[in-house]
């Protein structure tokens, strides 16, 4: 989970450490483009004169990215421990220079699975607060987002990043987080970021208590942060849910409130006043913001359920109920996909037809190089 910027750097948790994006990016990059020769090129380190000098390939620099491993570390050799390398700037020369890091970096490559595993089983045993998930432990071992707190008892990053990485899935927290959601977070005007708003200055909090309540980081709804709740909600097969949300901050859909919400009618706002504020509904700081590529994710790739994989086109929409289908062309990887989606049931089993032949599963096999378009018709039961 990625902790707020309104949050003091002091607040400390292993819950909540801070998303690196790069093998995320990445890794999306890679299923629409493909281009796998990248990740085998080399490039130094940049962020440390202990690594100057230093090579390693993308894939690599990605695997110690998400494993937030430091360099040293996976640069221990056999027989030494940590004090003994740290305490030796020559053999470190040594190490970095004489290509000592790509057997560790594929060692560590394997471990990605156990690491993976390994943090959601501490999230499902410490991060869990009975209803939703906690947003943090402080450098005391103090809780926020908790039943347990007066103020901040519920955030809205936790409950949408778990849900996104796959956690409560199986065993319904997913779905009791997001009722959580619905019940504590949800306004008209968008979903807030915590509740209940803090009304005083926490000096173990800093910024995100300093705002007046229902304005910015203290219960504001950060337009951010709510197309994660969209994708949670599409991943859990809402479709109700999930297009019930994103027109909610959806600026053209706002334009019926324009006395209210005040901001162009054709760009998404960094913020909208939250229920605690006296403006309810105002925005503020348009353009400022990284919504719109956020909500294009949680409709185009989620929501219509168009998103590329390393495999191919996935095609796996969660949509309202009451929608009888769709038309789309997406281009992938230099083909065209004309994509038809009709409704003949309530739930979001695929049926896949493929220029006329029947596929299993919702991943359009990639077709033949130089094919120029592609015939796709999925129904919904």
């Amino acid at each position: 989970m990625p902790t707020n910027g309104g949050i003091k750097k002091a607040l400390v948790s292993k819950l909540s450490p801070m998303v690196r994006p790069a093998p995320i990016v990445n890794a999306s990059i890679m299923g629409q483009v493909a281009l796998y020769p990248f990740l085998a090129s080399r490039s130094p380190f940049m962020n440390s004169p202990m690594r100057l000098g230093a090579m390693a390939t993308l894939r690599d620099h990605q695997t110690i990215s998400a494993l937030k491993v430091d360099f040293l570390e996976l640069l221990v050799l056999p027989g030494d421990d940590m004090s003994k390398v740290k305490g030796l700037p020559a053999r470190k020369a040594w190490a970095l220079k004489s290509g000592a890091l790509e057997p560790t970096a594929r060692s560590a490559r394997a471990g990605v699975a156990a690491v993976t595993a390994a943090r959601a089983a501490t999230v499902a045993e410490h991060g869990w607060d009975g209803d939703w998930f906690l947003r943090a432990y402080d450098a005391f071992g103090h809780k926020l987002g908790s039943r347990e707190n007066q103020e901040g008892r519920i955030f809205v990053e936790p409950q949408g990043m778990c849900v996104m990485a796959g956690l409560g899935l199986e065993d319904g927290r997913a779905e009791g987080a997001l009722a959580a959601v619905r019940e504590h977070l949800a306004t008209p005007h968008g979903i807030v970021l915590h509740q209940p708003a803090f009304t005083r200055y926490y000096l173990e909090y800093g910024e995100i208590s300093s705002y007046p309540p229902g304005y910015k980081e203290n219960a504001g709804i950060f337009c951010h942060t709510n197309p994660w709740i969209m994708i949670a909600a599409a991943m859990t097969g809402d479709g109700d849910g999930a297009h019930d949300y994103y027109r909610r901050i959806n600026p053209s859909v706002r334009e019926a409130a324009s006395e209210v919400h005040a901001c162009e009618p054709y760009v998404y706002a960094q913020m909208i006043a939250g229920r605690d504020a006296p403006t309810h509904g105002e925005a503020k700081n348009s353009w400022l913001t990284g919504t719109a590529a956020w909500n294009y994710v949680a409709i185009s790739q989620w929501i219509l359920g168009i998103r590329p994989t390393l495999e191919g086109l996935r095609v796996a929409p969660v949509v309202p109920r009451g929608w009888p289908g769709f038309r789309a062309t997406r281009l992938y990887r230099g083909t065209a996909y004309d994509i038809t989606v009709e409704r003949a049931g309530e739930g979001n089993a695929v049926s896949l037809t493929v220029d006329g032949q029947r596929i299993a599963g919702d991943v359009v096999p990639l077709p033949a190089p130089g094919t120029e378009r592609v015939q796709v018709q999925v129904v919904l039961r």
